[in-house]
This record gives structure tokens, sequence and C-alpha cells, in this order.
């Protein structure tokens, strides 16, 4: 039996639990159970729900420990403390929850500067609601890091602690300004025009993340001009009081690119084929890529020979990237044969061959005909099926610039082997379902004829149904003994079926925001059901179709 516990944090973090020892009391009858929070007894059912330990039952440590940790997954307490009192009606069990402070337990205060967010959230995003005291000069570190990207040199933060939380003291200094700014990159007379692009002046609040976002359309503008190599950047050098910074603006535009193609690609779509333009880039990489695609284009029209490179050539100032074409002779399918086939006919293979008289010979065609043949046989039970395709050329004709025109004839041999049915259908190792429900699973029945993928696809239609009814290790696997003629298969489904998972009863945690009512509405698992497979996935889609988390987690806790 199983407890599901469904998590839906806003804010959280992990913190440590700290128990009393419970250890001369465990075995003995509880006769209450009462829950503090914040010193004052709760009635409130979201949390009682999360204890394990039960009146009437024998006091035991591991349900203590279970509480505990339920407890910790709201993600609302800094601590939890359990304290157990021997009575003369029998042991009086104490939860004390300590909440945290309202704030989540951090807080900024001071001259920031910056929005409460800028600063809290990487604080959540990198330590959750608490930052535990070891971790105070890391955080301290990634509000520095947060300043120094924001253009502030000389912030100062200091942590204290105040009721139990932890504040951050900030100054965030002075405002850096620009100092000297060096140009580069630029010719001679340009560094003018650019400061006026980027409105960058001596004396101006230095903002980074506005620099770079001026920077950012400015090299999208340049590269828009074909100059695809362009790189805008900039670095400073503060002074040591952080108020001014040195800046250098490093411009470095590229020469202007032209695609030129040396052979013919008349009527290629070259946009598409060579898309730097699209892009905005002659990365190596794309360009190998056009190369290819070039390539592929040219042998999907029949010329299977075809070879394509590329050179840059820099003149005068402007990059020129040429691709060579060499097309090579043109390829066409001559007359289509095929051979050998006994249980099918020819007309049936010829439109599953797929490769006509007078179109471009294709040899990634002639692999999928091939294919298509074999696949379309093997699910007639033809498992040995041999399909060999046979091209011989020969020059008969001439296209319009005078080049040969290669026609090549295609045979296709076949081979069909002798067709396999099944003989049997078993099952072994179930226990939870009667092999007459199971054999209403599977596709495989007594006559049909053999093919491995639909096997594979009842196997794992087994194992779904199983994972669907709560059996989360259950293993299936298909043993399959041939007859010695070959034309026989006996399918044998071995089951190991491992432990039913149960939900005894569903936690919701983590909704401080969020009535448990909604969530439970939304739930597609209720106590006494086996814990689906699909009925898990439906729970987490209906909540995420909410949009009110951030996160959703369904753990499985064991009792």
């Amino acid at each position: 039996v199983w407890c599901l516990v469904f998590w839906a944090p806003l804010l959280y973090a992990p913190s440590v639990v700290e128990a009393g020892d419970l250890a001369e009391l465990l075995g003995q009858t509880v006769a209450r159970v009462q829950v503090l929070h914040a010193g004052v007894a709760t009635d409130d059912q979201g949390i009682l729900d999360l204890i394990e330990t039960r009146t009437g039952q024998p006091l035991s440590l591991r349900e203590v420990r279970e509480s505990v940790t339920h407890l910790f997954t709201r993600g609302a307490y800094a601590d939890v403390q359990v304290t157990a009192l021997k009575t003369d009606g029998g042991i009086f069990l104490r939860y004390d929850l300590v909440p945290l402070g309202a704030t989540g337990g951090v807080e900024i205060r001071g001259e920031f500067g910056l929005q409460r967010d800028e600063l809290l959230g990487p604080l959540r995003r990198r330590f959750g609601r608490v930052v535990r005291p070891d971790q105070v000069p890391s955080a301290v570190t990634l509000l520095e890091e947060v300043y120094l990207a924001a253009g502030r040199f000389s912030a100062r933060i200091t942590p204290d602690t105040d009721g139990g939380r932890l504040v951050f003291d900030i100054d965030q200094g002075p405002v850096a300004r620009i100092g000297h700014v060096d140009v580069r990159g630029v010719e001679e007379g340009d560094p003018e025009r650019v400061l006026e692009r980027l409105g960058v002046a001596e004396g101006a609040v230095y903002d980074p993340r506005q620099l770079e976002a001026r920077l950012a359309e400015y090299e999208a503008e340049i590269r828009e001009r074909r100059y695809y190599e362009a790189r805008f950047r900039h670095n400073v050098s503060p002074s040591p009081d952080g108020r001014t910074v040195d800046l250098v603006l490093d411009i470095q535009t590229g020469s202007p690119v032209e695609i030129q193609v040396d052979g013919d690609l008349t009527n290629a779509p070259l946009d598409e084929l060579v898309p730097v333009a699209r892009e905005g880039s002659i990365d190596e990489d794309l360009l190998e890529d056009s190369s290819l695609r070039v390539e592929m284009y040219l042998r999907g029209l029949g010329y299977r020979d075809a070879r394509v490179t590329h050179r840059r050539i820099v003149q005068a100032g402007l990059l020129s990237v040429v691709f060579a074409v060499d097309r090579g002779s043109e390829y066409r399918v001559g007359n289509v044969t095929i051979t050998g086939q006994e249980t099918v006919s020819v007309d049936d293979l010829a439109v599953r061959f797929g490769v006509f008289s007078g179109a471009p010979l294709v040899a990634t065609d002639v692999d999928a005909g091939v294919l298509a043949i074999r696949s379309w046989y093997a699910e007639r039970g033809h498992r040995d099926v041999q399909v060999v395709p046979r091209l011989a050329e020969r020059y008969d004709e001439a296209d319009d610039a005078g080049l040969g025109v290669v026609s090549v004839d295609v045979t296709v041999e076949i081979a069909e082997g002798s067709e396999t049915t099944i003989g049997s259908v078993g099952f072994s190792g179930n226990g939870a379902f009667t092999a007459s429900a199971l054999a209403a699973l599977v596709d495989a029945q007594i006559g049909v004829p053999y093919f491995a993928p639909r096997l594979a696809a009842d196997r794992e239609r087994l194992r779904a149904h199983y994972l669907n009814e709560g059996y989360e290790t259950v293993q299936v696997d298909v043993v399959e003994r041939f007859e010695d003629n070959g034309t026989t298969v006996n399918v044998m489904f071995q089951l190991i079926e491992g432990m039913q998972v149960v939900v005894d009863h569903v936690l919701v945690v983590g909704t401080n925001q969020v009535s448990p009512s909604t969530v439970r509405s939304e739930m597609t698992l209720h106590p006494g059901d086996p814990l689906g497979l699909d009925e898990v996935a439906e729970t987490r889609r209906r909540l995420t179709a909410l949009g009110l988390f951030r996160r959703i987690d369904i753990r499985e806790l064991s009792h």
C-alpha cells in the first residue's frame, strides 16, 4: 500500500528535520495526537492529513518520520518538533510546527536600487525559500553578481538576522558613468557615427543591459546588409571606486558576402539550399551543410554522381563564397521488372516499389522501394524474404545540352521463402489476470501470420495494462519457439507481475494559495484505486491545465 503525495509548490526549500528521542515509548498505544501550528492547536485538515500516526495504534518511529517528511514537503516550516508523553490512557504525541517567516525567510532592505524580484528571484531559484547559514556567503556572491551585471561596481551587501529571518542590508553605491571610450574595428572618422548610433557618450550613465541590446540591434542591421561575419561586443574597466568605467566598443563588421555558383544550378531554389541570408551567417558548418544540400537536390533530379564543393575568395573588400557544382551525367529509370514473386501480383508489388520508368533514378527511392516490399512480405509472415535490386546501365539519349542521359533498367529479384504462422499463444506467470483476459489485449492469434514487430507491440500493450493496474515493476518477455520446418511458431508471453501498488490516501501539499479541494477535484486518483500510469499522467495533465502551479510533483511514499 502506498501513499500518494501531490506536491505543487509555488516556493519550496528543504530543511533539516529534528525529532525527539521516542525509542523508549515505541510500540505503546497512541491515545492522542495533537498538532500545534506556531504554538496554537490546529484543526486544519490539510495539515492533519499529513500525519501518519493514528490513535489506537502502536507508536511507530517510521510513521513519525514519514509524518515529519510529509510536513516538510509543504515548504512552510522552518522546523518540526515531535514530543511523546506517557499518560494513563497511552501515549500523547504532539507535533510542533515552526513556520517560516511571512516573507519566506529572506528579505532585503536599504538603498538597493533594483526591483525586488531582480534580487529575490535569483535567490529563490538558487536556494529556494530558505538560505541556510552555510549558504549565506554564496548568496552574497550571487547578489554581487546581479549588481555587476547591472553596472553597479561598488554595491555593499551585508547579511543579518532579524527575528529568525535572513536580511540582506544593501547599499547599491553610486551609479557608474562612462569615462574614456575606445572604439575599435572601424575606419577613421566612423567612431563618431557608431557612438551616435549606440547613444554612447562620455559622462553618460553606464547601463550594460541597455548597451548590449543596442549593440545587438546594430549588429542585426549590419548583417541584413550581407555583413554576415559582423560581431559587436563591449568591455569595461571600472575605476577603483566604481564611479566610472572605461568603455571599449569592439565593432567588427567583416566584409560583405556574395554567394556565387560555378556550374549549372538553373532554376534551383538557391536561397533555400544555401540559407546564409536567412541564418545571417557563413559559419563553416552551415556552408558544409549547404554543399551537401545542393548535392542531395541534384541527386533527387537524377544526377547521382553530383559533387559540390565551396571556397572563400576575398577581393577588393568583398567576400565571395563560391559553390563549384559538377552535376555529372543524368540517370533515368528505364525498364522496371519484378521477378520471383509467387503469392503476390506484380502490379501490387510495383505500386509498393514506387519506382517507375522515365523517372529520375534516385538511389534512396530504390532503397525505400526495396524496404517497402520486404516489409510488406514480412507482415504476411515471410520472415526470410529476400529482395535484391539489380541495375543495368545503357546510353540511349541526350539532354538539351547534348550531354548523355544514362538509362538504367531496374530489376527486383524476390525470393519469398516460406510463410510462418502462429501455432499457439500462451501466458505464464500471470496471477492477477486470466489468460483469456490477457489474450483479449493482444493481436497474436492462432493461424495469423508471424510478424515480430506485432509481437513487440503486444508485449508493450500487456506491460501498459499492468502498469495501469498498479504493477510498477512488471516484466513481460516474448518467447518464440519455431518448429523444425519454420512454418509455425509457438508464442509464450512470460510475465513477472511484481507487487500491485494501491493508493492508500492522497495528500495535497504546497498549495498555500490554492484550496486542496480544487486540486482533488481535478485528480483521477483516489484511495483504493490502483496507482495507474495513465491515471497519473491524466492527473498531471489536468492540474497543469489549471495554470496555477510553478511545478507539479507526484510522489509515492511507501507504508
